[in-house]
């Protein structure tokens, strides 16, 4: 639908549409934030780094709240999403890869095939669900978007999204992102990963990009014919 400026040194891990710009996780340990940005125009208005040795990694936002996961440490940054102030942290017992809220729980994902359904206040878990194709788990499940009843999830390594059924794990739909990628960077090399995904509030549009990727992707998903 539309291309957008996006800066092409942030390693992107979460995005989420919040008060009309875009709040967005970028990760490597030393060079970690989350950030405010202007989606049309990729200008940066707000920035606040983590600690060196903190790997960020998914971002949403619940009852207010600004959930940031990292990858190993088991923190999870909680601040202001107006200011990024930090209000808190929290920890999980998983490593953190992608996170959303789909208005009671927030789901967390950790690179294997499962979906854990944690309570805001205290991230304790509540369930778990399997992510299964044709019957099968899939793994490297990464950052995520909380959908009316789906999931939408990049797959790490993978040009593509899936739609996850979040009451039973099921994958409703593949969405094929391979004609998103910038064409000078190798599909090869996992640092420059399709990665993040925020709907465009009231509206059936997203924003798409990658680790490091130059242009942001105003995007609508389609059934093939």
């Amino acid at each position: 639908m539309a291309t957008h400026p996006h800066d092409s040194s942030a390693f992107t891990q979460g995005l989420e549409m919040y008060d009309g710009l875009l709040l967005e996780s970028t990760g490597r340990r030393g060079v970690s934030d989350r950030r405010r940005v202007d989606p049309t125009t990729g200008n940066v208005t707000g920035l606040v780094a983590l600690p060196a040795d903190l790997f960020g990694e998914g971002l949403t936002v619940a009852n207010g709240l600004l959930y940031q996961l990292t990858f190993t440490s088991g923190s999870v940054r909680v601040s202001d999403p107006d200011d990024l102030s930090l209000q808190d942290e929290l920890t999980i017992e998983r490593d953190g890869w992608g996170i959303c809220f789909d208005g009671t729980h927030l789901i967390t994902s950790d690179g294997t095939s499962d979906l854990v359904f944690r309570t805001p206040a205290t991230l304790d878990p509540v369930r778990v669900v399997t992510a299964r194709l044709n019957g099968d788990p899939i793994r490297n499940i990464n950052e995520l978007e909380c959908v009316g009843g789906q999931v939408l999830a990049n797959i790490w390594g993978l040009d593509q999204l899936v739609a996850i059924d979040a009451s039973d794990g099921n994958v409703d739909a593949v969405i094929d992102g391979s004609g998103l990628r910038p064409a000078d960077l190798p599909i090869t090399d996992l640092n420059f990963a399709l990665n993040g995904i925020a709907r465009i509030p009231g509206t059936d549009r997203y924003y798409v990009t990658g680790k490091l990727w130059p242009v942001l992707y105003e995007v609508r998903f389609v059934s093939e014919s």
